[in-house]
């Protein structure tokens, strides 16, 4: 009898364990798990830290992510990027540093916010004067359902180029980034110099058994009337959205802002 007595409270604790255990671990699964990746760029690293909610059946934006408000673009502590070296970013140069993003998305367009304060748990202590840099982009429909909120550095290309993609639910903004390898050519425009021939004439007297006499005549200045060398300049969309066109603006798709190119 007592035999048995042993083995049933033996059997007892190892239930207990296996249910305290269990417990233990679902009380431990966050609701909103955090992730941290460090991506090469040209020759420097971006590291983007951030928490990644999920959809769990609900409407995200326009709904659990309101339309119009500022939002940590992730959950619990606001979402960091961190450079190890200058980059581009909306066509505007970022320094190597540390930086908090938060967007503000509507419907039509998302604004996307870099501040130089990353201590900050979700918008709590945001302050706009400590923005350094907002610009707009256009959101997208993602080709697949994104049930877990993700950030992604993709797109590369052979020039430099690259995004950060903010993706959840059925939408994908992309954030155009340039590294210092690709900017020298396609941010900054080259002057254009004209040049302009040397006017010479000669003045021959010429004879059966003499010499041809030449006369230079003193170079003229050019005339203020002299027309430049034809150029015409383009521009493009950092993006790529749109044929490149001959006049400076914002494009028609994403809203960014035209860049000159060759």
């Amino acid at each position: 009898m007592k035999k048995y007595s042993v083995i049933i409270l033996i059997l007892s604790i190892l239930t207990s364990t296996i249910a305290f255990s269990q417990e233990t671990t679902k009380r431990k699964m966050p609701k909103s798990p955090e992730a941290t990746f460090t991506q090469q760029f040209g020759e420097s690293q971006i590291m983007v830290s951030y928490a990644r909610p999920m959809v769990r059946g609900r409407k995200i934006f326009g709904g659990l992510v309101p339309f119009d408000s500022l939002w940590r673009t992730g959950a619990s502590d606001c979402t960091t990027l961190e450079f190890k070296d200058y980059v581009y970013i909306g066509n505007k140069k970022i320094e190597a540093g540390k930086y908090s993003l938060f967007t503000i998305p509507t419907a039509t367009d998302w604004t996307i916010v870099l501040n130089s304060e990353t201590g900050m748990h979700g918008t709590m202590g945001y302050k706009m004067e400590k923005d350094i840099h907002r610009f707009k982009v256009a959101p997208m429909k993602s080709e697949r359902f994104y049930e877990t909120f993700t950030i992604e550095i993709n797109d590369f290309t052979d020039k430099g180029d690259a995004s950060l993609n903010v993706a959840w639910e059925n939408t994908m903004v992309k954030i155009p980034l340039k590294h210092k390898a690709d900017t020298i050519e396609t941010i900054l425009p080259k002057p254009v110099t004209a040049s302009i021939p040397n006017q010479v004439t000669d003045k021959a007297t010429h004879d059966n058994h003499a010499t041809t006499t030449t006369n230079i005549m003193p170079k003229k200045k050019p005339s203020l009337k002299s027309k430049p060398a034809s150029t015409t300049a383009m521009y493009e969309c950092p993006m790529k959205c749109e044929a490149p066109s001959k006049t400076a603006g914002t494009c028609g798709k994403c809203k960014m802002d035209l860049v000159l190119i060759k």
